[in-house]
């Protein structure tokens, strides 16, 4: 059976590919009232519209996605295309904000990306090594779309601005590692997903 990680060259089977994946999650909408989509189908269609060149379809999709699934964690490549996605519709403020949510879902995604180093990004064996497994899940046509312009943008907020975010996030974790029940480690826990999910008011252009 055929990965969906395995993403076609031609634009004609990329778009097959997202009519199929559409109709399937309409289908369980219509018959079962929700989606169940157990497979991870919506995480793929916002950056199959990217790869096949509809900007537009794409920018949609990931609309519709915040809306019929808005406690949805969401998955770190498909972060990093909604990113791209939003930068290429020069949606500058939403694109800033999904580069740092695709740092924060996976502290290494975006050091691959720009190719920088890992040094730093520590946290706990077994973290740090599922993290860095699922690099090895991102389709590598994810990080091929990003020209020269768009890494140095990418790289500049991820050396510059987002550096702080980055530090106090990989504290935290640090410290939870260790730090036992009680109100402090209630507050860390808020701090840390207060910094994972943005809060779309902050952003008055922003347009569902």
């Amino acid at each position: 059976m055929q990965s969906m990680t395995d993403i076609p060259a031609d634009p004609k089977r990329i778009r097959a590919r997202i009519r199929r994946y559409e109709r399937k999650l309409q289908q369980e909408r219509r018959e079962l009232g929700c989606y169940h989509d157990g497979a991870g189908k919506r995480y793929f269609i916002g950056p199959l519209y990217l790869l096949m060149g509809d900007l537009a379809g794409a920018v949609r999709s990931f609309q519709w996605f915040d809306q019929e699934f808005p406690d949805d964690s969401g998955d770190p490549g498909q972060y990093l295309c909604w990113t791209l996605a939003m930068y290429r519709a020069e949606r500058l403020q939403e694109a800033v904000t999904k580069l740092r949510e695709t740092m924060l879902q996976n502290r290494f995604l975006l050091p691959r990306l720009l190719g920088k180093n890992f040094y730093g990004l520590d946290i706990s064996p077994d973290s740090d090594e599922l993290e860095m497994m699922y690099l090895d899940d991102i389709p590598g046509e994810y990080i091929g779309m990003w020209n020269e312009r768009e890494l140095l943008w990418a790289s500049t907020l991820y050396d510059g601005e987002l550096s702080t975010v980055r530090a106090r996030f990989i504290e935290i974790k640090r410290e939870l590692e260790h730090e036992p029940r009680g109100e402090r480690r209630s507050r860390l826990v808020n701090e840390l997903f207060g910094m994972k999910r943005s809060n779309r008011q902050d952003h008055p252009d922003w347009k569902p």
